[in-house]
């Protein structure tokens, strides 16, 4: 009976993922009722004093009017401003951030692919840490060669650890100090040009 009664909650809870458009009316309805409240407020004090004014309350407050029960009901405003602004106020606010989240929030979609990509940098950090080792022990005169770009008739100086071009050689002849290795016919794209 308990799992019955707990799965029929769980499908009452369970919201559609609507449209926008109804929730753009009634907070553009309950903006405007800002408007119109005070002749709502004086409605209210008229027919609570026009029921129980003369029946009951002169009775025992003879002096009592209908801008007294106005009065009174103005006065309770601020205690319930204060009621809402510490108990249902951050309950709406704690509300409407779950539904934000949920529903089509691309702020949620973002921060749920940067988990996934942060959980994959730390699932190959051990690779990572493995070529940074690397590329601090090899030394510079072995971690580069050089490929002539047939096109420029120009020298390309390769980072055989990063895998790409890092500079061009503006004038001719090949870098000094560099091993070459045959020729690159993409090599004059991407990368800074740099002389001798």
């Amino acid at each position: 009976m308990r799992a019955e009664l707990k799965a029929l909650l769980d499908r009452l809870a369970k919201q559609n993922n609507t449209s926008p458009k109804l929730g753009a009316i009634i907070n553009v309805y309950q903006t405007t009722a800002l408007v119109y409240a005070p002749l709502t407020l004086i409605g209210v004090a008229s027919t609570i004093y026009g029921l129980w004014g003369d029946e009951y309350i002169k009775q025992i407050l003879p002096w009592f009017t209908v801008w007294h029960m106005l009065g009174i009901m103005i006065l309770i405003i601020p205690v319930l401003m204060v009621l809402f602004y510490k108990v249902v106020i951050p309950s709406m606010i704690a509300w409407s951030m779950q539904q934000q989240y949920k529903h089509r929030n691309p702020m949620a979609a973002d921060h749920d692919e940067m988990k996934k990509t942060l959980e994959d940098v730390i699932a190959n950090q051990g690779q990572l840490a493995k070529d940074i080792a690397k590329m601090a022990t090899v030394k510079p005169e072995s971690r580069y060669v050089q490929l002539l770009n047939p096109r420029t008739e120009r020298y390309v100086k390769v980072d055989t650890i990063l895998g790409c071009i890092v500079s061009h050689k503006k004038t001719s002849g090949p870098y000094a100090n560099i091993p070459v290795k045959g020729f690159h016919p993409t090599a004059h794209r991407g990368s800074k040009s740099e002389g001798d």
